[in-house]
């Protein structure tokens, strides 16, 4: 772990003009760390004058959150620190909330004890323990994301390469949810050929800590695949899955864990009465466009015509109601010179 030596800038990749105060990378070599920025920032920094502006640093440290989790697709959760005169605190900002320590008083040896352990934790623990999910990893190349998809019905991975991204998350709570295109990866294959997939990795609450979440999309997409699938004038109108289920961490003694809210704080304490989030990924095909690149006011009535008859028929015939039918869940799709229009996202089904 080692200190950006640049301080009160606006890092590369922020969304505004705001300045840092400092932040915390992870160096794996004596580099050049001048033009580091939100995409290598391990924890980021809040300092104020005062314990009395304690609620203020707060406040700085969750807004600059959403720009790490903008530029890093592997990032899970994130920590930071506040440090209000002697006073350092040490945050966990998750999907609906902040943990914070109590006061470490590095003006007093105890409390100077406690941040350098915490430092040095930091800097010998596992990666997943920092918030990097390992389960997106970049690729060799440096170009893009090597990216696992566990099935949770063939209890298998299917491995993908990213080749864009085409919805990142920049919020400071909620479901994070990004969007990668990819392709299917087997043996030796670097990926760039074959199909191309969508890969949505998204975050999900579970009400009451039930684990089976009773408005699975994961669950939809494959029930309406086996009623639908093989009704040729819906083809392409939906999204057809090819694997999804939770994403899958290996915990203690090695053993594969869904992870949770509950998992990252647990021996805290804190458990009891917080939500319980379930990290999911699905990839699936066909790949729509934004209605924005219709050309004609026809194309903008025949994709909306596609998804309208495609939200019918899984009303109709799976008793899956959207409601979400917007702007942004229906989708055009241009294939040659033949276009049609897609419904997606049962988020909210």
């Amino acid at each position: 772990v080692e200190a950006l030596h640049k301080i009160d800038v606006t890092p590369t990749g922020a969304d505004d003009t705001t300045r840092t105060d400092h932040m915390l990378i992870g160096c794996l070599n004596d580099g050049d760390i001048a033009d580091l920025g939100y995409a290598d920032a391990l924890c980021l920094v809040k300092a104020e004058l005062s314990p009395r502006d304690q609620t203020q640093a707060y406040e700085q440290l969750v807004m600059y959150s959403r720009n790490i989790y903008a530029n890093q697709p592997h990032r899970r959760f994130v920590w930071g620190l506040t440090v209000c005169g002697t006073l350092v605190r040490a945050c966990l900002l998750t999907h609906d909330r902040i943990f914070s320590s109590s006061d470490m008083d590095v003006s007093k040896s105890a409390g100077l004890a406690r941040f350098v352990s915490l430092l040095v934790d930091w800097s010998l623990c596992e990666s997943t323990r920092l918030g990097y999910d390992p389960t997106i990893r970049p690729s060799k190349d440096g170009n893009g994301w090597d990216i696992q998809v566990f099935d949770d019905v063939a209890q298998k991975l299917c491995k993908y390469v990213n080749l864009s991204m085409v919805f990142q998350s920049s919020s400071v709570f909620g479901r994070h949810t990004r969007c990668f295109v990819g392709t299917r990866k087997t043996g030796t294959e670097t990926g760039g050929v074959g199909e191309r997939v969508l890969i949505k990795d998204y975050w999900t609450h579970i009400g009451d800590g039930d684990a089976d979440d009773p408005r699975d999309e994961i669950t939809y997409l494959r029930e309406i695949r086996d009623k639908l699938g093989s009704v040729e004038e819906l083809d392409g109108k939906y999204p057809q899955i090819e694997a999804g289920g939770v994403v899958q961490i290996k915990g203690p003694a090695g053993k594969q864990i869904g992870d949770t809210t509950a998992a990252l704080i647990e021996g805290l304490g804190l458990a009891e009465g917080v939500p319980l989030w379930v990290h999911k990924r699905i990839a699936m095909s066909p790949i729509g466009e934004s209605l924005e690149h219709v050309r004609s006011e026809d194309e903008l009535i025949i994709a909306v015509c596609d998804a309208m008859e495609a939200h019918a028929a899984i009303h109709r015939e799976c008793k899956i109601l959207h409601r979400d039918i917007s702007i942004n869940n229906i989708l055009l799709r241009r294939v040659g010179d033949v276009v049609g229009g897609m419904v997606i996202d049962l988020d909210r089904a």
